[in-house]
């Protein structure tokens, strides 16, 4: 699986932020914001990405 860096996430959300008037958070694998249009997020948990991640982990394991 490919993964952005910090960089390149806030690349994306420098310009998708130009053209949507909302924020936008980019997270990774863990759920850790690596880019946001709020930049004191950046570094912090997202706990809905979390709450994501554990239940698409969970539909994997019971296939």
């Amino acid at each position: 699986m490919y993964q952005l860096t910090h960089h390149q996430a806030q690349n994306i959300v420098d310009k998708m932020m130009k053209d949507i008037p909302y924020n936008i958070n980019i997270m990774d694998q863990a759920g850790t914001i690596i880019g946001s249009g709020n930049k004191e997020r950046i570094g912090t948990l997202h706990h809905n990405a979390v709450e994501a991640i554990k239940q698409k982990n969970s539909r994997n394991h019971n296939r």
